[in-house]
């Protein structure tokens, strides 16, 4: 008897967990509790089917139901959200590297910040995209295979913000959540992301075809404004927002708002009747970037 109820469950664990090649993001869950395996048991059938450790934190995760986070995948799937697997998708895609380039203001191309900057936590920075606007993206910490580095962003007006805890989380973010400097800056639903969708329309479809093809979970909105405002909130206390190094007073602003804000994010589309907002001045002596011919699109 007790034979045949390893066997059964471990035929259920067999039907209810992922084949090698659709990995762990299509776990079948939740399950009703009174049939619901025991976290262990689901991490063993895991472990030895993968050959590799797996966190238990992670499998409780997917069991009880709760939304599958870049870090959850990562944890199960380190290979797929590594930094060099996202970058190669990145370049197989054309409409994803389009769409970071412009839209996401997350462009690939552009590595080259206006100034160095330096963590008080003594972190190293390695820029990794940039905007038209000025901005930079870094990743924060030294290079490890399967290990997440946080994303910070610094803007051409001296200020700064953690916006991820890996490349995957932040790619995620500019995809599900375009406007989300506006959410830094206090802006919540309904008006948060709503300017961005009366000009692209489309853009729920072209969220849905980004993920998959970057091979990033699903997420909502709220989800992905949730993460971002736990990790900004990191940036001072964590040692995180940066300074010019052999500079003094150089030390950057917080981009995170202490209130949240309702009204339209666009509030300069009614100055003059100009659908164009005016350009962001430099502080601190900035100047941005010089536009390329693509900006310009010659």
């Amino acid at each position: 008897m007790a034979g045949d109820r390893r066997g059964g469950l471990a035929r259920r664990l067999r039907h209810r967990l992922p084949v090698r090649q659709r990995g762990p993001r299509r776990l079948r869950f939740p399950l009703p509790p009174a049939h619901r395996p025991l976290p262990e048991a689901v991490r063993a059938h895991f472990e030895d089917y993968y050959e590799r450790p797996v966190p238990l934190d992670a499998v409780r995760h997917v069991l009880a139901g709760r939304p599958l986070t870049p870090a959850i995948a990562a944890a199960l799937n380190p290979a797929a959200l590594s930094d060099n697997a996202l970058l190669r998708r990145i370049a197989e895609h054309p409409e994803a590297a389009s769409y970071l380039a412009c839209d996401g203001e997350f462009d690939l191309a552009r590595t080259d910040p206006i100034e160095p900057i330096a963590l008080p936590n003594g972190l190293p920075v390695e820029p990794i995209a940039g905007c038209n606007a000025g901005g930079t993206h870094y990743l924060c910490g030294p290079a490890a295979p399967g290990g997440p580095r946080p994303v910070l962003y610094t803007d051409s007006e001296g200020r700064a913000s953690l916006i991820a805890e890996s490349l995957a989380e932040a790619l995620t973010l500019v995809v599900v959540l375009p406007s989300w400097h506006d959410a830094l800056a206090g802006f919540r639903p309904p008006a948060l992301n709503s300017d961005h969708l009366d000009d692209h329309p489309d853009h729920p479809a072209a969220r849905d075809r980004l993920l998959t093809a970057l091979g990033l979970p699903p997420a909502t909105e709220r989800e992905v404004l949730d993460r971002l405002l736990t990790t900004a909130a990191r940036t001072v206390p964590d040692g995180f927002l940066p300074h010019c190094p052999d500079e003094e007073d150089s030390s950057f602003e917080s981009m995170l708002a202490q209130s949240p804000t309702t009204t339209s994010t666009r509030r300069w589309r009614h100055v003059g009747g100009s659908s164009t907002p005016p350009p962001r001045e430099p502080a601190r002596g900035r100047l941005p970037k010089e536009p390329t011919p693509s900006d310009l699109h010659v």
